[in-house]
């Protein structure tokens, strides 16, 4: 769980730094749609 959360973190901060929202899913290892929404509660869960 704390690995898709750092995933999550990392795919947040290609946003910030303004890369598209596809592009940043698969720096992030987080294209599969399960994957990304289980980061997102893992990253959610931890904060």
């Amino acid at each position: 769980m704390q690995a898709l959360g750092k995933s999550y973190e990392l795919y947040l901060g290609y946003l910030e730094l303004e890369f598209d929202e596809e592009y940043a899913r698969e720096q992030a290892d987080l294209a599969d749609d399960m994957k990304f929404t289980l980061a997102f509660y893992a990253y959610r869960q931890a904060a």
